[in-house]
């Protein structure tokens, strides 16, 4: 966690323009969707089907913020 904070600050500090911004925030979206769809998919048998229906909500947030960001490459 640490080194990644350090990786994100180095990057910004070489290229801080917008496409190089979005770019970081549509990596760490997309490593959040694929560990969201794992979670998923691994607990949707398990626990409440309403905490599955939270989850598919910040899942489809991301989504979404990886499209918004695409404007900025």
């Amino acid at each position: 966690e640490v080194l990644n904070k350090m990786g994100v600050n180095l990057n910004v500090m070489m290229d801080n323009s917008d496409s190089k911004v979005a770019e970081i925030i549509i990596q760490g979206l997309t490593m959040g969707t694929i560990e969201m769809e794992k979670r998923i998919n691994e607990y949707k048998d398990e626990v409440d089907k309403e905490i599955i229906k939270l989850a598919k909500k910040v899942l489809k947030f991301q989504e979404e913020a990886i499209e918004d960001m695409k404007d900025y490459l």
